[in-house]
């Protein structure tokens, strides 16, 4: 099978969605306990109705957090009022079959592109993984983008939804190519996938009234109408790489600790 190059992947640019130099410090088997009681107690504060960037600051400084560390533990932790709110509209894998969904294309490809460069993903509070990848504004492929498309289809296919749509921020860099990219791929495997640009999926996604949307990010599941949790389903179907994902069962907690 021959997928069409649509990038280059030049010499300085990312060539990986992996690991940050100094992840393997930060979040090493030695920082885990440290992490496990800054979430429980960042949870305790969000819950408590303290602003997020106040409550991350008084956690943060008390276990003298590392920028990196901060910005995980804002990744993995929702407020009680958000679990609870998140927990109203999310679908089982049996209501998506002959279902149309709705993919935030460019969330679910970078957490499958993390998982496959061997980068860190966190089991979060909310029961979705999320990664700690940063990309603001502009999206170049990494070697495991093709990889990461394939195994994102792999997945959707297992599901068996009546029909499947990636929504991709138009602003962002290279996301026409990325279309073509995504489009190629599925009509070489038969799958029948529409892929649109638009200004802001976020306005689409939550605007849906039919259907189910496909996101981890917090915002647009806590206002669309319903949900299905990919990125656990995508995350356990994919034992890939499986000591790069950081779990409550490594960090020694349950969902009871999650709890008011």
């Amino acid at each position: 099978m021959i997928i069409t190059i649509l990038f280059r992947i030049l010499p300085n640019r990312q060539k990986h969605r992996g690991l940050h130099p100094k992840d393997r410090i930060l979040f090493a088997p030695s920082q885990w306990k440290l992490l496990s009681e800054s979430i429980l107690d960042y949870f305790y504060l969000r819950s408590r109705n303290y602003a997020e960037n106040a409550a991350l600051k008084v956690v943060g400084d008390r276990y003298q957090l590392k920028k990196r560390q901060r910005y995980a533990l804002n990744r993995i932790v929702s407020a009680d009022a958000d679990l609870q709110l998140l927990q109203s509209n999310i679908v089982s894998k049996e209501e998506v079959r002959n279902t149309p969904i709705y993919l935030d294309g460019f969330n679910v490809l970078i957490l499958a592109e993390v998982l496959h460069s061997r980068g860190l993903i966190f089991e979060c509070v909310d029961g979705t993984y999320r990664d700690i990848a940063s990309v603001h504004g502009s999206y170049h492929p990494v070697e495991e983008t093709t990889q990461a498309i394939m195994s994102i289809g792999q997945s959707i296919v297992s599901l068996h939804p009546s029909k499947v749509e990636w929504y991709l921020d138009a602003p962002v860099s290279n996301s026409g190519r990325l279309k073509e990219l995504i489009l190629e791929i599925a009509s070489l495997q038969k799958w029948n996938w529409e892929v649109i640009l638009v200004p802001n999926p976020d306005v689409v996604l939550t605007g849906l009234k039919e259907g189910i949307v496909v996101s981890s990010d917090r915002a647009i599941l806590s206002s669309c109408e319903k949900w299905f949790n990919f990125s656990r389903y995508f995350v356990n179907s994919n034992s890939i790489n499986s000591q790069y994902v950081i779990t409550f069962e490594k960090l020694g907690l349950v969902r009871t600790n999650f709890k008011n």
